[in-house]
């Protein structure tokens, strides 16, 4: 029996339809999803390319960021520890100017014109005055108020009341008299802890040395800054009085606005003590609402003996538009095409690449910068701590002012002369026969006839030229004065030669008429001992004749201490 087969209104073929039409659509999904396969792998490369591109020009744009600000704090820091070595410098040769017056105390006349002149000369810039603060011994209270009254004709007792059991310094000199300065005189430093431990620094290191922040006394009026001073030993043993200190008290606000002037335009400044951060000594407007994030730079100084924190932030950072536009527009350009996020990231690497190797060539110049600029401090200290100290030694020994001043200024030739030869000398030394020719031309003659002069060629460094030029400055000196140069028929016979690393030189003198070893030794003797011993490691002996001397002079070539 046949079965009649009707068909489904519906076209679909009933079940078996039905399936045939949903494998249908099935089949023009799946096409669907593979016409897409590419655009949505393109799209997730570009996704990832943007992603990766992005990053990196957020990379480069912190990095940016941070090194502009390491370098503007870079440059605040050198201005600011360039001022305070000034002050340092101010202080010190004002110590060497007031203890070289042998025989003469500090009076107020002798300060104000000292002070006149260091300010016509512009070398107190940042500073509010120049001062001097005696100890004092307890009990002697009443003879500094009357110094006080006669200098500035003020009743002025010393305050706060001193203590016993501690020591006193009061303010007895303060230029210029401004009403500010007025009101500090007659106040005992030694009365508060931070300027006390401070003066204490001073006279254990006999360097300057800066104080914690404070309230200068001079601060009268309600616009009040924080204040901090910077302390200078003076030993006053030549003029018969008490020590005391020199000092520049200084109102920080105002030295750094003039020193910083124009220097952190666009940026949030803080500079602190590092011992008390909490107390800043500056801080510009819109420090704290500038978030510690990109573009910060953080730095430590150094400033006669204190340490200061500097933090330097970019108020830019408050918006993400201003602070990184680049990673904004770079990312959405990235996400719109992928070959041009590829060819963006091909170019912005080798960019990024020339960046760092920028900042790393910079961060060396700014290394060789510093290390330039310390070397220079250091030898500057160096050439003032030996003046000053030729300086007193020499006010010392010199019976009057014209004795002085050829002494000092014969020691000084020979210092410039040895430096001279070392400014022209080839970078590997100094010639021993140069040194020595330049300094018997100078005293003898260009072509001294009694002397002469034996020895191989020997270079020597710079500091065996410094102390072995002293020495011949000062045997030739002494030839001239009392030995060989006094009468004619004197002969000075000098020469040298190697044994191993070691240079013996025989400084020989024959004199006309007999000659006597002095009583006790000079202060050349011992300047030429101190030169060989103790620059040179080396050993000096002297042997007395009776028609002349002979010096023999042993060191080391290969080790200066």
């Amino acid at each position: 029996m046949r079965r009649k087969i009707t068909e489904d209104p519906s076209g679909g073929g009933g079940v078996f339809g039905q399936r045939v039409k949903g494998g249908a659509v099935a089949k023009r999904a799946e096409r669907g999803l593979r016409a897409y396969q590419l655009p949505l792998l393109t799209l997730g490369a570009g996704l990832l390319l943007a992603a990766a591109l992005t990053h990196l020009v957020y990379r480069y744009e912190n990095d940016r960021l941070r090194h502009s600000a390491e370098r503007r704090l870079t440059d605040i820091a050198f201005q600011i520890g360039s001022r305070v070595d000034r002050i340092n410098v101010v202080l010190q040769v004002s110590r060497s100017f007031l203890e070289s017056r042998s025989g003469n105390a500090i009076t107020r006349d002798r300060f104000v014109r000292y002070h006149r002149h260091l300010q016509d000369a512009g070398m107190l810039e940042g500073m509010q005055g120049l001062g001097f603060a005696a100890l004092l011994p307890q009990g002697d209270s009443a003879a500094t108020e009357a110094r006080i009254a006669e200098d500035y004709g003020l009743t002025r007792r010393l305050w706060p009341a001193p203590a016993a059991g501690r020591l006193h310094s009061a303010i007895t000199l303060l230029e210029p008299p401004n009403a500010r300065n007025l009101a500090a005189l007659g106040f005992d430093m030694m009365s508060e802890d931070i300027r006390r431990a401070a003066m204490e620094a001073a006279m254990v290191t006999d360097q300057p040395q800066l104080t914690g922040p404070v309230t200068l006394v001079q601060e009268i009026t309600d616009e009040r800054q924080t204040g901090a001073l910077i302390y200078l030993y003076l030993k006053s043993d030549m003029n018969n009085e008490l020590p005391g200190f020199l000092y520049a008290p200084l109102r920080l606000g105002s030295l750094f606005e003039t020193v910083l002037q124009g220097r952190y335009d666009g940026y949030a400044l803080r500079i602190a003590d590092a011992e008390e951060p909490q107390i800043p000594l500056y801080e510009t407007e819109g420090y704290n609402e500038t978030p510690d994030l990109r573009g910060a730079a953080f730095r430590r100084l150094e400033a006669a003996g204190r340490v200061w924190e500097l933090s330097l932030r970019d108020p830019r950072m408050n918006s993400s538009w201003r602070s990184l536009p680049m990673t904004f527009v770079v990312g959405g350009l990235a996400l719109i095409s992928a070959m041009l996020a590829a060819a963006a990231t091909h170019s912005l690497q080798a960019y990024l690449r020339n960046a760092r190797e920028l900042a790393k060539v910079q961060r060396r110049i700014l290394a060789q910068k510093d290390l330039h600029l310390r070397e220079m401090s250091h030898r500057l200290k160096n050439v003032l701590a030996r003046v000053s100290a030729i300086a007193r030694q020499t006010a010392n020994r010199s019976e009057d002012r014209s004795s002085f001043l050829r002494s000092f200024n014969g020691r000084l030739q020979a210092m410039a002369a040895a430096q001279d030869l070392l400014t022209r000398a080839a970078p590997e030394g100094t010639s021993l026969r140069g040194l020595l020719m330049a300094e018997l031309n100078q005293l003898y003659g260009d072509s001294p006839s009694n002397v002469s002069v034996e020895g191989s060629d020997i270079h020597l460094t710079s500091e065996q030229t410094e102390a072995l030029g002293l020495c011949i400055h000062e045997m030739a000196t002494n030839a001239l004065k009392y030995g060989a140069g006094t009468l004619p028929g004197g002969q000075i016979a000098i020469r040298w030669d190697l044994d191993g690393t070691s240079l013996h030189l025989i400084w020989d003198e024959v004199t006309a008429a007999p000659v006597a070893p002095p009583e006790k030794p000079g202060f050349g003797t011992r300047l030429m001992d101190s030169c060989v011993q103790g620059t040179l490691n080396g050993h000096i002996g002297r042997e007395f004749h009776t028609h002349g001397l002979t010096i023999r002079i042993s060191f080391p070539l290969q080790r200066i201490s």
